[in-house]
């Protein structure tokens, strides 16, 4: 290409913009992987090519009732086995009564498998529930073992009641099993032997004052001991018991 400017002439070299080229076709490759990850996608999301055929639970289940766990997992299950929600699922089976945890796994190609984690009962909590090994109320269904020991107190004080219930039934094993152990908002504690002896103790009451009412009780005649009926042993200076007057046998 030449340029006529006066007499002379001015020889012009025309040279191509190879960044332009390339950011044109940078884009046209975008552009075609684009179009072909949304075609994957459609394909994939499709439930007639990838389905979920089945679910599992490969867990024995001692407490949990099937039919329910079944009932509410139904509405959560996609038809796509690249649909699974694994909150939407959890949270759906923990609506179950004793189901603790729910571990969700995917197998290809067609596979779920839930993993059912339940509670296991150690007290009775409030009357109306249900305590867990790890202090937490949980929902029975309305199933109140009445072998299970009763545990009464303030909201949140489970985890560190439940933890008491152990640490005293190791300590006072000697005099009986303790049946139920009460806590107020005060933090006195009211517990109860399955012999039917109450003990009335402070939240923190020294381990001493606890061994010295042993030491003393055990010591009496099993006549005796039946009249007891109730020890407070929140006195600095010992405790204060009382007893049966009317009868030297419990009814």
């Amino acid at each position: 290409m030449a340029v006529k400017r006066g007499n002379s002439r001015v020889r012009v070299t025309w040279q191509p913009d190879w960044r332009l080229t390339r950011h044109l076709l940078g884009a046209g490759v975008a552009a075609l992987v684009l179009v072909g990850l949304t075609g994957a996608a459609r394909h994939i999301s499709d439930p007639e090519n990838y389905p979920l055929r089945t679910v599992e639970i490969p867990t024995r289940l001692e407490r949990v009732d099937p039919a329910l766990l079944q009932a509410r997992l139904q509405p959560v299950l996609p038809e796509g086995f690249f649909d699974v929600q694994v909150r939407d699922i959890q949270r759906a089976a923990r609506t179950v009564p004793w189901v603790r945890q729910v571990v969700v796994r995917s197998e290809w190609p067609d596979r779920l498998v839930l993993e059912i984690v339940e509670h296991e009962a150690a007290a009775r909590w409030n009357e109306d529930c249900l305590l867990n090994a790890q202090g937490e109320p949980f929902d029975s269904g309305g199933e109140l073992p009445p072998s299970l020991p009763r545990l009464a107190g303030p909201e949140g004080s489970a985890p560190r009641l439940l933890a008491r219930y152990g640490e005293l039934s190791a300590l006072l094993a000697p005099a009986g099993t303790i049946r139920r152990l009460q806590q107020d908002a005060r933090g006195t504690l009211q517990l109860e032997f399955e012999h039917g002896l109450e003990l009335t103790l402070g939240g923190d009451q020294a381990t001493a004052v606890l061994g010295d009412f042993l030491t003393v009780w055990l010591r009496q005649e099993p006549d005796e001991r039946e009249r007891w009926t109730h020890v407070d042993l929140r006195h600095t200076d010992g405790f204060a018991v009382r007893r049966d007057a009317t009868s030297s046998q419990r009814g």
